[in-house]
Formats: structure tokens, C-alpha cells, sequence
């Protein structure tokens, strides 16, 4: 009785091993599509998220910088509005933002463990930008609740949004591509770790990264009346 209670205890671990497998497989499915891969919590750029063929343009910019490959991450932003006026107060805007690894935009010549480390800190830095984004639109309703006033700043917001992504991403280019500082990207990973743990309330959630994956507003109430995917930085 006892080695077949051991057996079944071992075909019920095994089971519930699958069972886990399965969700987590599925789940990591639903966070790229063929283009893009949408941040999460623990992501893991691969090589094999690099599927731009390089051309003149990236050899080029490749061999300026002296790496081996090109890490392309942007933000999406979307704005829904809804179609009729008179739900405004009910329904309001919805604003969606979502830090991607656009995997058709990056190329790769060669395989460098430490630029995979280098993609990453970018996309972290990208996550950072869009919590800013969100805690400065909380902070605006909590002083103006009223509905509809997102919309006239959303444009600026997007502007501002890629500023500061821009800024943060030349400043890490510099320090730790092209000077090489000593320890500088030890720094620049230790404090965006802080920087992520400092604005945790204002993550990318399921309905962001979902929102750009279904391509159409959840309800069909709404319509698009903003929308960016990706600027030249």
C-alpha cells in the first residue's frame, strides 16, 4: 500500500507540474505577437527576439558603436474615447500604455550575452517611463476629477513620454556603449531596479498590453481618437 500511495503522490506532482507548465506557456503566449513583445515582470529578452535582417543602415550604426546587435523598444499609447458625447460622464476616457521589444525592428550580427543585458535595461527604463506617465495623469484627477480633459493633454503626454525615454536611453548609450565607463552599468541596472520598486503602484497591467493585442477598444462604445506606435529616438 505504502509504494503505491508513493506512486500516486508522484503521478499527482507530475500532474500538477503540467498543469503549471501549461498556464505559464500560455500565459507567455499572450504577451507578444508577431511583432512585439510586451513587458512584464521578469522578461527575458533572447536572441531569437532579434529577427530584423540587418541592413546597410543598422551594419552601419553596429559598427559605429562597436555592438553586435540593435535593441529596438518603444512605448505604445492609445487613447479610447467614447463614440457618443452624452456617456462621457458614465463611461470617460481609457488611456492604455505599453512599454514593447519590437522584434521585426531589431537586428543582430552575432550573439553577446552582455547586449541582451543592455536590451533589457532598456526596456525597464521604457516600463519606468510609462509609470511616470500614468502617476502624473493620476495626480492631474485627483486635482481635476472631471472626465474629458485627458484627451487635450494626451498628445503632450505622449511628446513628454519619449523625451524622457529618449534622454534616459542616450544617458545609458553613453555611459556604458560608448565610454565604457567602469561600473556604469552595474549603476544604471541597480538603479532602475529602485526606480521600478519606487513607482510599483503605476505597472503595466493585463488590459494594457491586452488592449494592443486585441487591436480594437474593449467595448465598442469607444472609438480610437489617439494613438502612437513608436517614435524615432
Amino acid at each position: 500500500m505504502n509504494r503505491l500511495a508513493d506512486k500516486m503522490i508522484k503521478l499527482l506532482s507530475i500532474s500538477v507540474l503540467l498543469i503549471i507548465n501549461i498556464k505559464a506557456n500560455s500565459q507567455e503566449s499572450q504577451l507578444q505577437d508577431s511583432s512585439f513583445i510586451y513587458w512584464t515582470n521578469n522578461r527575458i529578452i533572447s536572441f531569437n527576439d532579434f529577427q530584423q535582417i540587418p541592413d546597410s543602415n543598422s551594419i552601419r550604426l553596429m559598427t559605429k558603436y562597436n555592438v553586435k546587435s540593435l535593441a529596438n523598444v518603444q512605448i505604445h499609447c492609445i487613447l479610447d474615447y467614447p463614440k457618443n458625447k452624452r456617456d462621457m460622464k458614465t463611461l470617460g476616457e481609457q488611456w492604455y500604455f505599453a512599454p514593447v521589444f519590437c522584434k521585426s525592428c531589431s537586428p543582430i550580427l552575432a550573439q553577446d550575452s552582455i547586449e541582451l543585458k543592455y536590451a533589457l535595461v532598456y526596456f525597464d527604463i521604457a516600463e519606468y517611463c510609462t509609470r511616470l506617465t500614468r502617476k502624473k495623469i493620476a495626480e492631474f484627477l485627483n486635482k481635476n476629477p472631471s472626465k474629458g480633459f485627458i484627451a487635450a493633454s494626451f498628445p503632450r503626454l505622449t511628446d513628454e513620454i519619449y523625451n524622457l525615454m529618449r534622454e534616459m536611453f542616450g544617458s545609458f548609450s553613453k555611459q556604458v556603449i560608448i565610454d565604457k565607463t567602469p561600473g556604469s552599468y552595474e549603476d544604471w541596472r541597480m538603479n532602475v531596479n529602485k526606480m521600478l520598486e519606487m513607482t510599483k503602484d503605476f505597472s503595466t497591467q493585463e488590459k494594457d498590453y491586452q488592449r494592443f493585442i486585441n487591436k480594437k477598444p474593449f467595448s465598442d462604445k469607444y472609438r480610437v481618437v489617439y494613438q502612437l506606435y513608436g517614435k524615432n529616438i
